[in-house]
């Protein structure tokens, strides 16, 4: 992943619609199993293996580890952090909720909660490793202020360079310990749910999109960019205020650096309309463009037109190549002449022939029985 290839690009010029952005992705420890059956002794073993790695980094990777609230599986921390500490970290939106959806509690995410559980916060407050929530390891870089815009919460480089940092950093610890990162060649990186398969990374950004994203078709066109919109809570969580965590909908047959871009360059496209909008300016044309409308729409259709010319010209075309030579009519008698001769076609001369034969046998046959 080469950081110098992310976009410079400035997300939010007018410094009034992003609140905060981050950088995220889960990692499996290899020789360890998935959290939906891994057992309460392999998990604690996981915990201190990972630990291990987390307290190696330096500079302003380091920190410290905090187990969460009531977990004994961690020595230096007997009873975990306290619940002051551990509510204060979930209203940040830096800390992860004990699951209550049927579909974690099914899968087995929530056996021997909370033992085994924890959160790695670098001392700036602006690097987070979950530990044993949905995958083994989720690694959150992010910054800025989720009550309002500051310039350090639209910085999507900076937030990125350090997420890589931390990534590579732990990884090493690991590889030294005999252990690695599960990866796969062909599927990316290996995750517990399929969906995060590949790069697994989300690069997102807390906007505020009070009057675009009011109008019908905001997902719509959000899928278009290859971006995805949530709510302030998380997943199918709802907005608040307008305000939308904005990020890339992808997660496999995309490098991470790629993805990255295209929040970049959504996001600051969506802060350009938006702006547009906050100033009584109108983008429909410019959002119709995006969908395939406008002027793209009228050159599409006249270059239909030809290809239903020549559809037709092929459906005329076996009606000719279908005709076959008639046949006399059953029975006999001028009935039957008369009856082909009715038949036909100005543009089908062998209906002639048959019928001046038929009426020339017809008019022999009479001679003879008078």
């Amino acid at each position: 992943m080469k950081i110098e290839e992310i976009l410079d690009t400035d997300i939010d010029p007018y410094d009034k619609y992003v609140l905060t952005t981050r950088v995220r992705t889960g990692r499996s420890v290899r020789g360890f199993k998935l959290p939906p059956v891994i057992g309460f002794e392999e998990r604690r073993k996981l915990e201190a293996v990972a630990v291990k790695g987390l307290l190696n980094m330096e500079g302003d990777l380091k920190g410290d580890y905090f187990p969460l609230h009531g977990s004994r599986s961690y020595p230096p921390k007997p009873n975990g952090m306290g619940e002051d500490e551990e509510e204060t970290l979930r209203k940040t939106g830096n800390l992860f909720q004990e699951p209550d959806s049927t579909l974690l509690l099914a899968s087995g995410m929530g056996r021997h909660w909370p033992d085994g559980r924890g959160i790695f916060c670098n001392d700036n407050r602006n690097l987070f490793v979950w530990l044993n929530e949905e995958d083994h390891l989720r690694i959150v870089s992010m910054q800025g202020d989720r009550s309002k815009p500051t310039k350090e919460g639209k910085q999507i480089k900076e937030v990125f360079a350090r997420f890589i940092r931390a990534c590579n950093s732990v990884q090493e610890v690991l590889k030294k310990e005999g252990s690695d990162f599960m990866h796969n060649d062909h599927h990316g990186w290996v995750l517990t749910c399929p969906s995060n398969l590949g790069t697994g990374l989300r690069a997102g950004t807390m906007v505020t999109l009070e009057k675009l994203s009011a109008r019908d078709d905001f997902k719509k066109f959000l899928g278009k960019m290859g971006l995805q919109a949530r709510g302030t809570g998380g997943v199918d969580s709802a907005s608040t205020g307008g305000t939308w965590d904005i990020s890339n909908a992808d997660r496999i047959g995309k490098g991470e650096v790629e993805l990255c871009n295209i929040l970049i360059k959504g996001a600051a496209q969506l802060v350009e309309w938006e702006h547009k909008l906050q100033e009584g300016g109108n983008v429909d044309e410019e959002i119709a463009k995006l969908m395939g409308g406008g002027d793209e729409k009228k050159e599409e259709k006249k270059e239909e037109a030809p290809k239903e010319e020549k559809k037709e010209e092929a459906k005329e075309e076996p009606k000719e190549e279908a005709k076959e030579e008639p046949k006399a009519a059953a029975g006999s008698g001028a009935a039957a002449a008369r009856a082909l001769e009715g038949e036909k076609k100005e543009d089908a001369p062998a209906y002639d022939a048959a019928a001046a034969d038929l009426l020339e046998g017809v008019d022999k046959a009479e001679e003879k029985k008078e």
